[in-house]
């Protein structure tokens, strides 16, 4: 069977046989002379009182001018009060337009069905989108249905100029997706091949504008995007006003734009409303943010390696300090930190919200506490008391040597937690002093720490030290001073 015939219960039966879920729902009901009628409808898709007050009430007082040839189809049609009235015989295009959520009315001795629109879909709020939220501007967002998407732009372009070209989609969930654009202004080239490329979809479900951006790619595997997306419709008039095309998925949000470029990514709806100088001084920042996150973790990657000198000579000192005594490489380091970031990320927006600030604020303190004190990540500095000057001469001292100039720094270090009130000078002596006998300098340390707080004039401590050498004791270097 593929066409409505004059007998209501073969019609049904016809329906039924393919429509035969249980959300598909069957009201037969009977006319002013008893003929019987029916309609087929989708449970939880329609407006059912809208149902009962302009299609089923007022074709129960009916009756038919002629009662022997009995309803025609214009006198049905006169009776019902709706707008939206489309007559159908393919059973197959019932099916798409019960399923889409319009509904079917059948009456006995007439050949013809009529798709009555009484869609009432469940569908939420016009909101402010989550994921653009502008200070400036229009608030509203595109929901998950696309006549109130459709709506929202015709609202903001008055024009007979908008278009709208209506496709299905995807082989079992027939989603409708629309074309917009301007005529006159869009390129007809591309709207003819994103026509053709959605129309080559071939896929069973479509449930997200996502999957149609993947279909509709000059270039599968770029690793940038090469389409467009936006939850604002006043982004997407914009957009469309300078010739791009949009499209509208049924059931998602997101709208999508063609053609796309790199720079749209570092622009926002709040720079058409501040003053142009402003906006470029916000654009010139994204594009300087980009870089640093570009190239920074390679550029502290490639000094630490290669060429420390690169690096300014107080922040050189802080870094050479945190990753003294790591396991791990500065390339793997720099990966293993990403990756924690990301994991991190992941997890946040993967758990429940409360859980996820939660989970982020323990992972950037206590985990990341935690890696720094483990020596997994470089942070905490094994000689935070190291001078400029101090390093320069721990060079000089080891012929540039950065291997040997870290063991020296280290060891300067540890003198000056022996004895805080060293000065650079005094520490560079007792290094030099114990440069050849290195477990001497815990000893020379104390006694020079211990006679400075007596009184003794850091010169003199210094000539009776070179004189005795650094394993003298406090009592020999008190008789000699004193």
């Amino acid at each position: 069977m593929e066409k409505l015939t004059k007998k209501l219960k073969d019609n049904i039966e016809g329906v039924k046989s393919v429509l035969s879920a249980k959300d598909i729902l069957v009201y037969e009901f009977l006319t002013g002379d008893g003929t019987e009628c029916a309609i087929v409808y989708t449970d939880g898709m329609v407006d059912k009182a809208l149902l009962g007050d302009l299609a089923a009430r007022p074709l129960s007082k009916l009756t038919p001018e002629n009662k022997e040839k009995g309803f025609t189809l214009e006198e049905v049609k006169q009776t019902l009060l709706f707008p939206e009235l489309k007559e159908e015989t393919q059973l197959q295009n019932i099916f798409a337009e019960v399923l889409d959520g319009n509904s079917l009315l059948l009456v006995d001795g007439l050949e013809t069905g009529l798709i009555v629109g009484a869609k009432l879909l469940p569908a939420r709020a016009v909101m402010e989108p989550p994921t653009d939220i502008a200070v400036k501007g229009p608030r509203e967002g595109f929901i998950e249905d696309i006549k109130t998407n459709m709506a929202l732009l015709r609202k903001r372009l008055k024009t007979p100029d908008l278009k709208f070209e209506l496709q299905k989609a995807g082989k079992r969930s027939q989603t409708n997706i629309a074309i917009c654009y301007l005529d006159g202004i869009c390129d007809e080239k591309v709207k003819k091949e994103v026509a053709a490329r959605i129309g080559e979809i071939d896929i069973d479900c479509i449930p997200d504008s996502s999957y149609v951006a993947a279909f509709i790619a000059p270039r599968k595997h770029s690793i940038f995007r090469e389409v467009g997306t936006t939850e604002k419709p006043d982004i997407l008039a914009a957009k469309m006003a300078e010739g791009r095309v949009g499209i509208l998925v049924d059931g998602s949000p997101i709208a999508l734009t063609v053609p796309f470029i790199l720079t749209e990514d570092f622009q926002s709806s709040e720079d058409y409303f501040v003053s142009p100088f402003m906006a470029t001084i916000f654009r010139a920042i994204r594009f300087l943010a980009i870089l640093i996150a570009l190239l920074l973790p390679a550029f502290y990657v490639t000094s630490q390696l290669f060429k420390m000198q690169l690096i300014p000579l107080g922040l050189m000192l802080n870094i050479a300090s945190s990753v003294q005594g790591l396991p791990l490489s500065p390339s793997l380091e720099m990966f293993l930190v990403l990756l924690t970031l990301e994991v991190l990320k992941e997890a946040s927006i993967r758990m429940p919200k409360y859980v996820g600030m939660a989970l982020s604020i323990v992972g950037a303190l206590v985990l990341g506490e935690a890696a720094v004190f483990a020596r997994l990540y470089s942070g905490r500095q094994q000689w935070p008391r190291v001078k400029p000057m101090q390093y320069r001469h721990a060079l000089r001292c080891n012929r540039g040597d950065q291997r040997g100039a870290e063991q020296y720094l280290r060891a300067a270090n540890r003198c000056m937690e022996g004895c805080a009130n060293l000065t650079p000078r005094e520490v560079m002596f007792l290094l030099d002093l114990t440069a050849q006998n290195p477990a001497a300098l815990d000893n020379a340390t104390n006694v020079f720490g211990v006679l400075k707080e007596m009184g003794c004039q850091p010169q003199r401590i210094m000539d009776v030290m070179r004189d005795k050498g650094p394993t003298i004791t406090v009592e020999a270097a008190t008789e000699f001073i004193f």
